[in-house]
């Protein structure tokens, strides 16, 4: 009599499956929701030599202990200090513009920045 073979149908189910475990990380990848600043890693500071800057809650920026009138004086700041050759560690509150932070790395990388870091609070448990 007639037998029906099922193992083409096996080997095919498997390609499927393989694919569908390597795409889905990718996919839920993308809609896992994020908290920042919180970390659970907390890496110490460079010893080296460094330029801080500081975002406080108001959206106002200071360079050092130094407030900055605006992102133009900040970078001329940045240009005189020769920034190229130092990491620049920005510390941002949490409750600070998003956009001034990011304001901030543009003109650190417009000025040849080497290195930029950002400080986030360790989460104790």
């Amino acid at each position: 009599m007639y037998e029906i073979n099922i193992i083409p149908f096996t080997d095919i189910v498997l390609v499927i499956l393989v694919v569908f475990i390597v795409t889905t990380p990718m996919l839920i990848q993308s809609a896992i929701k994020i908290n920042l600043p919180q970390t659970t890693v907390q890496a110490p500071p460079s010893p080296e030599d460094k330029v801080t800057v500081t975002i406080l809650e108001n959206n106002q920026i200071l360079l050092g202990n130094q407030p900055v009138k605006s992102l133009e004086d900040l970078e001329a700041k940045f240009k005189a200090q020769r920034i190229y050759a130092l990491p620049v560690v920005v510390n941002a509150d949490a409750r600070a513009n998003y956009g001034i932070v990011a304001q901030v790395l543009g003109v650190a990388q417009k000025c040849g920045a080497s290195k930029l870091e950002l400080l986030a609070k360790n989460e104790s448990k």
